[in-house]
């Protein structure tokens, strides 16, 4: 069983599709981003047919959920676009998709 301390150092379960080891860097980055919001903030791969997708940022129960689109699960190309998400959510963004073009 996969668990992740939460905000108040409860540990939990991770839903499906949750990515446990993030690497360092972006895992603190996550960390902070709890931190400052006061609300947990759930990281989550996802496959969409929509090939303009990249990732989307939204609050779901309480939490701040971001998924970003997956192409090969383990690789961490979808870096940038995590770190774009979790700076926008610290700039007061609760709903915001991201995408290739626009």
């Amino acid at each position: 069983m996969i668990v992740r301390r939460g905000v108040r150092g409860t540990a939990r379960r991770l839903p499906a599709g949750v990515i446990a080891g993030l690497p360092e860097p972006l895992e603190e980055k996550r960390r902070q981003v709890e931190f400052v919001l006061g609300r947990p903030v759930v990281i989550k791969q996802v496959k969409r047919e929509d090939p303009d997708f990249r990732g989307r940022l939204r609050v779901s129960e309480g939490r701040l959920v971001i998924e970003y689109q997956v192409a090969q699960p383990g690789y961490f190309w979808e870096v940038e676009t995590i770190e774009r998400l979790l700076l926008l959510a610290l700039a007061g963004k609760t709903n915001f998709t991201l995408r290739e073009s626009l």
